[in-house]
């Protein structure tokens, strides 16, 4: 919130020590009252576009925000890198099982074979796919304002009562996890 002299259409904060008409305001006396008795105009902003998906400029002494749509195509890849580094860092906690596995075989130890477990191949084929659904769902996307009504979709909707309901709109999954610590052991080191 910010205050407007319509004179000079200078701006003025709450709390912020200013000069006008040759006279000195301290903070203290930078007050809502004391500005609207100077017959200044109170501006409230509306919400700021979302600088992920505009070029933002502003709030102009009415509170208005310009905004033009980002490149739809460079604004895509960044979401679908997001997900692709998240699914990569996710792999990247299990990956030493596989390593481990790499290096027994290379011993050419048979009797005693290591293996990667299941749950684990599981957990890493379910970040491939919701990766890799996600970023289907980024990249079918028409226009700046249906790509960011995606991201910003909620996973859950409220349902009757307290309730809540799987949004039935488009929305990205969550990642899902692999569980480090349950595989991290000594004898899987």
């Amino acid at each position: 919130m910010y205050y407007v002299d319509p004179a000079t259409l200078k701006r003025y904060t709450l709390g912020t020590p200013f000069d006008y008409n040759e006279r000195q305001y301290t903070k203290a006396g930078a007050t809502h009252s004391k500005f609207t008795e100077l017959g200044f105009t109170q501006v409230i902003p509306q919400p700021r576009p979302d600088g992920r998906f505009y070029i933002v400029s502003g709030p102009d002494n009415q509170g208005k925000y310009n905004s033009t749509p980002r490149d739809l195509q460079e604004v895509k890849l960044s979401f679908e890198r997001q997900e692709l580094n998240s699914a990569q860092q996710l792999l990247l906690s299990s990956d030493f099982l596989y390593a481990r596995v790499a290096e027994h075989s290379a011993k050419g130890v048979k009797d005693d074979p290591v293996v990667v477990p299941m749950a684990v191949v599981t957990q890493r084929d379910d970040v491939r796919h919701v990766c890799k659904q996600n970023c289907a769902l980024i990249e079918a996307t028409k226009d700046i304002e249906e790509l960011e009504a995606l991201i910003k979709a909620p996973q859950e909707v409220a349902g009757k009562g307290e309730a809540t309901l799987a949004n039935p709109e488009p929305h990205l999954l969550p990642s899902p996890t692999i569980d480090r610590e349950a595989w991290l052991t000594l004898e899987t080191l």
